[in-house]
């Protein structure tokens, strides 16, 4: 028991003991705004140490009571709050290990890492994943995804490419081997600008980072720009987790039929861009076509070939110039192939036939 007033005593229970506690610690404390205490002037550290202990004796199983306290040593003489939406990452304790450019980019987002913990902190099973992480990507998605939102994704933003690239290929080299890393991360990591997306038609010399909810179709890196945001799945990791995070990975025949034939048709590529997309088509054609009838179908409605005025039109739109009979019917009209059209769509008349 303790004394609370001169003339009254309470038993010793666990609701007393955290009060007890709350009232160890000075006033101004409890009213702090910084995350650390330096408590060498105020506790011992035999007292902490000692006070885990008899935690682990008489609060095996919850530390709610003492939520929001300064309770954690972070090895440097400081005491951090058991807050579990200020969760820190805990180095030494295991094998994990942080490499420093993730431990530095931690500090630029926000991620509390401390170099050590007391073994009796480290012990309590309870404390893992909500007051402490392991220096992990997955410990650094939990930390990430306890922390305010909108302040992590303002932070992000603010990194080199490299740094958001490097980021990203931690997280999901981690996730291979762990599918439970996505999981942990799933709210974060679909805010965080972290993707590259392939060139467009507005921006043809660069790509830009994107977040997985500004941009959910993942494609290839084709000899066109796209005309819309789409996300680089280029590399084996990306290929085999993206669809695991929601965002679709079309084919190589898929952004054909998409993407570049509607922007063909409605006039959005140069005719040295058409070409080049025509002569892709044309060389990959036995791989291509094979992805279905519907492929070959699409392909005959691209407007690729030009007639003799220049205009391009589709396959079915021309007759063959080589047939002498059709050359004599419509002499002088604009229904043939013209002579300086490239090798690719003449190519195709025999592909499509």
């Amino acid at each position: 028991m303790y004394v609370v007033d001169v003339t009254q005593l309470r038993h010793l229970n666990c609701d007393a003991v955290a009060e007890l506690c709350r009232n160890l610690f000075p006033h101004s404390l409890q009213l702090l705004a910084h995350d650390e205490f330096a408590y060498r002037d105020h506790l011992p550290e035999q007292w902490i140490e000692e006070f885990w202990q008899y935690l682990a004796r008489w609060f095996p199983d919850s530390l709610s009571p003492f939520e929001g306290l300064h309770l954690l040593p972070n090895g440097s003489g400081n005491l951090l709050p058991l807050d579990s939406s200020k969760a820190v990452v805990v180095l030494g304790y295991n094998d994990c290990t942080l490499p420093d450019d993730m431990r530095e980019m931690c500090g630029r987002l926000g991620v509390r890492v401390v170099e050590e913990m007391m073994r009796s902190v480290c012990n309590r099973p309870d404390v893992w994943g909500r007051f402490i992480l392991r220096p992990d990507a997955e410990g650094v998605l939990t930390a990430l995804s306890q922390a305010e939102v909108h302040e992590v994704v303002r932070s992000f933003s603010t990194l080199s490419v490299s740094y958001k690239a490097s980021f990203r290929e931690f997280v999901l080299s981690a996730a291979v081997a762990k599918p439970g890393v996505i999981s942990a991360g799933r709210n974060i990591l679909r805010v965080l600008p972290m993707f590259s997306t392939l060139p467009t038609i507005s921006d043809p010399n660069g790509s830009r980072m994107v977040s997985l909810n500004e941009v959910r179709v993942a494609g290839h890196s084709l000899p066109f720009r796209y005309p819309e945001a789409v996300m680089d799945a280029s590399g084996d990791i990306l290929h085999q987790l993206l669809p695991a995070m929601n965002v679709q990975v079309l084919s190589v025949p898929d952004c054909l039929t998409r993407f570049a034939f509607p922007a063909i048709n409605n006039g959005r590529y140069s005719d040295q861009e058409v070409e080049d997309i025509m002569k892709f088509v044309c060389e990959d054609w036995r791989a291509l076509s094979r992805s279905g009838a519907g492929f070959v179908s699409r392909v005959k409605e691209v407007r690729f070939v030009a007639r003799m005025s220049g205009y391009l039109v589709t396959p079915s739109d021309l007759f063959d110039p080589d047939d002498s009979v059709l050359t004599t019917i419509f002499r002088g009209q604009d229904v043939f192939r013209s002579a300086c059209s490239p090798p690719s769509t003449q190519v195709s008349f025999g592909m499509l036939d």
